[in-house]
């Protein structure tokens, strides 16, 4: 779609900023459960063939603009996107090949040392994961103003548009997660003193 050839400079300007805002989607993560995790599997990797995973998130994601609504979501909380991060080397079904984490460097930071408290600080460590599912996206275009029937179609027509767009659903072996970052671990007192 293009503006009339005719329009002056600055009405094509303001059209093609139009056309960016509404096309514009900002995705957002939302856990759907609390993560579970394995601080010893994130340090040390298990060799031994036991599930390696670190952290286990269940998450749905929020797509948002103009068009699309307030409810489209990519998986929910009955059937959410599972990801286990891991810092050892995955198995991932075909066609993904296997992927590495790393567990970075652990130490501990003294606060207050003749007494032993402190915190364990992680840096640069890499969590991975490529051999989990992404369901389809549902909910989207529900922007028909409470009309069932309209809103009905609606969401069959825009939902599937998405799915389309970014191919979903997505079996497991074609998505990937790779996080990256530094980590601090601390009771929750000297957690909840700290933002005091």
């Amino acid at each position: 779609m293009n503006p009339n050839p005719n329009w002056p400079g600055p009405l094509w300007t303001a059209f093609w900023a139009i056309v960016a805002v509404a096309n514009d989607v900002t995705a957002t993560m939302e856990p759907v459960a609390p993560a579970q995790t394995n601080f010893i599997n994130a340090l040390y990797p298990p060799t031994d063939g036991s599930d390696p995973t670190a952290v286990k998130m269940a998450v749905r994601v929020k797509l948002q603009n103009p068009f699309l609504g307030d409810t489209c979501y990519i998986g929910s909380a009955q059937n959410p996107i599972v990801i286990k991060l891991q810092t050892g080397t995955t198995a991932p079904p075909p066609p993904n090949l296997p992927i590495s984490g790393d567990p970075g460097e652990t130490y501990t930071v003294w606060t207050d040392e003749p007494n032993y408290i402190g915190y364990i600080q992680n840096d640069d460590a890499t969590l991975v994961d490529n051999a989990f599912a992404v369901p389809a996206a549902q909910g989207c275009g529900n922007v028909a103003l409470g009309l069932p029937i309209l809103t009905q179609v609606l969401d069959a027509l825009v939902s599937g548009a998405v799915n389309l767009k970014v191919g979903l659903p997505s079996a497991s072996g074609k998505n990937t997660a790779i996080l990256t970052g530094d980590t601090s671990i601390a009771s929750s007192a000297y957690v909840l003193a700290s933002e005091e």
